[in-house]
């Protein structure tokens, strides 16, 4: 079943516009990865989905429905959005910023605590989020979202700045709701092989347009990489998931008579 759906969407700040032309689909159950270069729309869109910005052209359905029509409080029931913590946020206990989640429902669920489990933050609850570090921080902000029982989860460079270790225990979790919860998801990466590993599909963004969009082994195609990246980079299959890994290629050993 399709639960969003957008077309010709064209988004920005004021007088700025970033995205152009944007037309997707994604299905629940899916896992979806928002990749491109710093600054080519990904954030953005993340914040027109959930009516932080307003739609300059286009339209956006959530189940067929154009969200325009959605109050935010039911908004707030289907789509969680994870994005950077705020500096005024960051006095709150944990226990206090994780049970803003259910503001939109006005009670605490069965799930709470067996969340709480899952990502490790039961030891955590009573400390400040200024205590906490960067890691600690990415689980209690992808905790928060995972509490608000979304359909949609919008995650925003879920595991940046963290150590391989932190990113796959994150990434591990998300990937164990989105298949035995069918928790639809769409998350934003710089790291590109992350993003392969872990997703069904790629969106690929670039100066606020999609480039290109399907399968992993689809999008991350040396040419196109080298192209939106300007960087040098080989593309071969991982021999254990077969998915595409990217490695990029300095300048001491580049010869572009070899590329696969």
């Amino acid at each position: 079943m399709e639960i969003l759906k957008i077309e010709d969407l064209y988004s920005g700040y004021k007088n700025f516009i970033v995205l152009k032309n944007i037309n997707l689909k994604i299905s629940e159950g899916e896992f979806v990865g928002l990749i491109g270069p710093n600054a080519s729309g990904k954030s953005t869109l993340f914040k027109t989905i959930v009516r932080i910005l307003k739609i300059q052209k286009g339209k956006i359905l959530l189940y067929q429905k154009d969200i325009k029509k959605y109050k935010f409080k039911d908004l707030a029931k289907i789509v969680a959005f994870s994005s950077k913590i705020t500096d005024y946020s960051l006095n709150f206990k944990v226990k206090e910023f994780l049970v803003l989640a259910r503001y939109p429902w006005g009670f605490l669920n069965d799930d709470f605590d067996f969340i709480l489990s899952e990502l490790e933050l039961k030891e955590l609850l009573y400390k400040t989020l200024k205590e906490l570090s960067s890691g600690e921080l990415q689980r209690v902000l992808v905790t928060q979202a995972l509490l608000q029982t979304p359909k949609l989860l919008l995650l925003d460079e879920p595991v940046s700045h963290l150590d391989i270790a932190h990113q796959i225990k994150i990434l591990d979790k998300l990937k164990k709701f989105n298949l035995e919860n069918k928790l639809t998801i769409l998350a934003s990466f710089h790291e590109l092989n992350l993003a392969s590993e872990y997703c069904d599909k790629l969106i690929l963004l670039f100066n606020g347009e999609i480039k290109n969009q399907g399968l992993p082994s689809e999008v991350l195609d040396y040419k196109t990489i080298e192209e939106i990246y300007n960087t040098k980079v080989i593309v071969k299959e991982n021999p254990i998931s077969k998915k595409p890994y990217v490695f990029p290629v300095p300048i001491i050993w580049r010869n572009n008579d070899k590329k696969n």
